[in-house]
């Protein structure tokens, strides 16, 4: 029926049927006339001096919908708001739970290579003399054992799954440091292989008397030469655009939100791998020029196929590592292996055929007396006339 107020109903228990409002308390930078038609302003006013002695306004109940029980109507006139001002509910944020098994197990691994690396060089420095370890220049070798070693401290620095922004920049300059360590030393050798392949077929075909000078005095400028730009570089980017620490939230298949920091390397790092691939490509380009060289102990060959790892496996888990966008767990995994499946790989492929071929032979301890390959001669003193080396029918027709 009509009443005074306007049209009355009761429900089916006799409850009146009236409208109702839906308020907000909303923060305004200044006085609203958007209040109650209640009459809420007194509540509003309370809560407003403490808003206004905040943020430089007020608190108040905002009239953003209605709903009329006789109809069931619900009519939206404005957007909530959350206490800090925003429409979207903030979510419950956890943090983020390593698993510590994995991480763990990592770096015990890592400690074993490291170990391992540690024996290597004093297995190294006591065959020094021999005619292996001095075809393939002790010290490049023992150089590529320290480049690995480093890589099993960047292991230990992936560790912390909360990382500081020190903390990234030490990780990049060991990364690259221990890249450029091992590889340069590998590429040193390998161009020394080339040019003096390149020499002896000269010498095959035109008879000529040239001398190519490569000791490892000289191949050492080169490889100082190298590592000191890399070094300029990396402390550039330490002074000029230091690493940052930024955060990422996942949610979860049960609604949780979790949340962790990383690394955020910037286009420092993207233009130093992109330098490093071309490297390694040449690398590759040395391997394919010198897969016919003939070599008693295979050096040229082990070397073609460690660069071919690196090229293979490190480039690719590198770029998954840059590019996935995952759980902590995931990405650590990939830094960790595009560490463990590279530098350890080169080590074994460059020290094991030769702990074996010593181990087989009966001279023990060798020199560098010892009669070797031309080749094999000619790389470890670095520098010889061409005139001098003497060569059997296989191998000029290997040449040719």
């Amino acid at each position: 029926f009509g009443g005074v107020t306007g049209q009355v109903t009761f429900d089916g228990n006799g409850d009146r049927d009236i409208a109702l409002y839906v308020q907000n308390l909303q923060f305004r930078p200044s006085t609203s006339s958007s209040i109650s038609p209640a009459g809420n302003g007194g509540s509003g006013g309370g809560g407003g001096s403490g808003g206004g002695g905040s943020g430089g306004g007020t608190f108040e109940w905002v009239t953003i919908g209605s709903f009329l029980a006789d109809t069931g109507q619900l009519t939206m006139a404005g957007e909530a708001q959350f206490y800090d001002g925003s429409s979207v509910p903030t979510p419950e944020v956890w943090p983020y739970d390593p698993s510590l098994a994995l991480r763990g197990s990592f770096s015990a691994v890592a400690a074993l290579i490291l170990v391992a690396c540690c024996a290597l060089l004093g297995y190294t420095f006591v065959y020094r003399e021999h005619k292996v370890f001095k075809a393939a220049s002790p010290v490049f070798m023992s150089i590529t054992l320290v480049g690995c070693m480093l890589f099993c401290v960047l292991v230990f620095l992936y560790y912390p799954y909360a990382p500081t922004g020190d903390l990234c920049m030490a990780q990049a300059w060991l990364r690259h440091l221990s890249f450029f360590a091992m590889f340069t030393a590998i590429m040193v050798k390998m161009y020394r292989i080339f040019l003096v392949f390149a020499s002896l077929r000269s010498v095959v075909k035109r008879a000529n008397r040239l001398k190519v000078s490569l000791p490892d005095s000289r191949l050492m400028r080169y490889f100082g030469a190298l590592m000191l730009l890399v070094t300029a570089y990396l402390a550039a980017w330490t002074a000029v655009s230091p690493v940052q620490v930024v955060s990422s939230r996942q949610l979860s298949a049960e609604g949780r939100v979790t949340e962790w920091v990383k690394c955020d390397l910037g286009w420092w790092e993207w233009a130093l791998l992109i330098v490093e691939l071309l490297i390694l490509a040449g690398g590759a380009w040395l391997s394919y020029r010198v897969r016919n060289v003939p070599s008693q102990f295979n050096e040229s060959r082990y070397n073609a196929l460690a660069i071919y790892n690196w090229v293979t496996v490190g480039v690719l888990l590198t770029l998954l590592a840059s590019l996935v966008s995952a759980s902590p767990d995931v990405e650590y995994a990939f830094d960790v292996l595009s560490a463990l499946f590279t530098a350890p790989v080169v080590i074994a492929l460059t020290f094991t055929p030769k702990i074996l071929i010593i181990q087989k032979s009966d001279e023990g301890m060798g020199s560098s007396k010892d009669s070797v390959n031309p080749l094999a001669k000619r790389q470890s003193h670095g520098s010889m006339p061409l005139s001098e080396i003497q060569f059997g029918e296989d191998e000029r027709r290997e040449l040719e």
